[in-house]
C-alpha cells in the first residue's frame, strides 16, 4: 500500500465513550504477530493529543460514526485543518 495523503480531514466519534478522533492516515504495519505485515491501520488521534492506531476493519466496523459538522463534534479542540 503506498502511502495514502487525506485530502480532507475527517473527524469520528466513538459510538460507546462519544469521544471525538481526528483520522491522519492509514498505514500498513510491519511487525510481528498478533498483527501480520501488511495489515492496514487507521491512525487516528484525540483532543488529548494521544495517537491511537486500530486496524480498518476494526475502525469501519460500526464503533466509529463519521462527525460531518463542527457543531457534530464533541470535542471542539480537534482541528479540521488538513495536516501538512
Amino acid at each position: 500500500m503506498q502511502y495514502e495523503h487525506l485530502a480532507l480531514v475527517r473527524t469520528f466519534r466513538h459510538v460507546k465513550r462519544g469521544s471525538c478522533y481526528r483520522e491522519i492516515a492509514r498505514a500498513e504495519l510491519q511487525a510481528s504477530r498478533p498483527l501480520r505485515e501488511g495489515d492496514t491501520l487507521v491512525v487516528y488521534a484525540g483532543d488529548d493529543g494521544k495517537v491511537w492506531c486500530r486496524l480498518d476493519i476494526e475502525f469501519d466496523d460500526g464503533r466509529f460514526e463519521e462527525v460531518h459538522s463542527n457543531t457534530d463534534a464533541v470535542a471542539p479542540s480537534l482541528s479540521t485543518e488538513p495536516i501538512p
